[in-house]
C-alpha cells in the first residue's frame, strides 16, 4: 500500500499469502467431510474457502487491507469452532479448535488489547464446546484413521505456526538490537572524531599564537 514502510509491506504480503496457502487445505477438508457424510462440516469448510478467495479478490481490487485482515481473522477463528461443534466435540473434530489460537497469536502483533479480546473469545468458545459437546467419543461418520491423522496434522500444524511466528519475532528483535548497537557505535565514533577535530583546532591555534 502507498505510504507503508518495508516492515508493514512485508507483514501484509505474508498475511495475504498465508490466506492463499490455506485455501487448498480447507478445500481438501471440505471434500473429505462431504465424502464421509459430514455435510455440515463440509459446508463450513467450503464456505470459508469461497469467502476467503472472494476476500483476496476484493483486496486486490480495492486495497483495503484493514478490512481484509479483520474479516479473514474472524473467519479463521470461526471455522475451527464451527467444525468442533459440527463434528461432535474436541475428539470428533481432532482438536480443530486449536487453530483458532493462531488468530490470537497473530493479534498480538496488532496490540495487546486486541489480543486479549481474541483470547477471551477463544476461552469462551472452548468452554462452550466443553459444556455442549462433552462426549469424548467420536460421534460422527469420519473413519478412525482420518480422525487420528487430523489430530496429528492439527497438533503439528499449530505447533509449527507458533514456532515460526516466535522465531520470526525473535529474529526481528535481534536485528533491531544489532541496528541499535551499530547506531550507538557510530555515535561514539562520531563524537570521538569531533573531539579529535576540536583538539586539533585548539592545538593549531596554540601553535600559531
Amino acid at each position: 500500500m502507498p505510504g507503508d514502510d518495508e516492515k508493514a509491506r512485508r507483514r501484509k504480503v505474508l498475511f495475504t499469502f498465508g490466506v492463499i496457502r490455506v485455501l487448498p487445505v480447507t478445500l481438501l477438508l471440505a471434500g473429505l467431510y462431504l465424502v464421509y457424510d459430514e455435510p455440515a462440516a463440509g459446508l463450513f469448510a467450503l464456505s470459508y474457502s469461497v469467502l476467503a478467495l472472494a476476500g483476496v479478490a476484493v483486496l486486490f481490487r480495492f486495497r483495503r487491507f484493514a478490512l481484509f485482515q479483520w474479516t479473514q481473522q474472524v473467519m479463521a477463528f470461526a471455522l475451527p469452532v464451527a467444525l468442533t461443534f459440527a463434528l461432535g466435540g474436541f475428539v470428533g473434530s481432532s482438536a480443530a479448535i486449536m487453530w483458532s489460537f493462531v488468530v490470537v497469536l497473530s493479534a498480538v502483533f496488532g496490540g495487546v488489547r486486541e489480543a486479549w479480546w481474541w483470547f477471551g473469545a477463544l476461552a469462551t468458545a472452548v468452554t462452550l464446546a466443553a459444556v455442549l459437546r462433552p462426549d469424548p467419543r467420536v460421534a460422527n461418520n469420519l473413519p478412525a484413521w482420518l480422525v487420528t491423522a487430523l489430530f496429528a496434522v492439527n497438533i503439528i500444524g499449530v505447533f509449527l505456526v507458533t514456532f515460526a511466528v516466535l522465531r520470526s519475532f525473535i529474529r526481528d528483535r535481534r536485528r533491531l538490537r544489532e541496528l541499535e548497537v551499530s547506531y550507538l557505535n557510530q555515535e561514539v565514533m562520531l563524537r570521538e572524531s569531533e573531539k579529535l577535530a576540536t583538539l586539533g583546532t585548539l592545538a593549531a591555534g596554540w601553535h600559531t599564537s
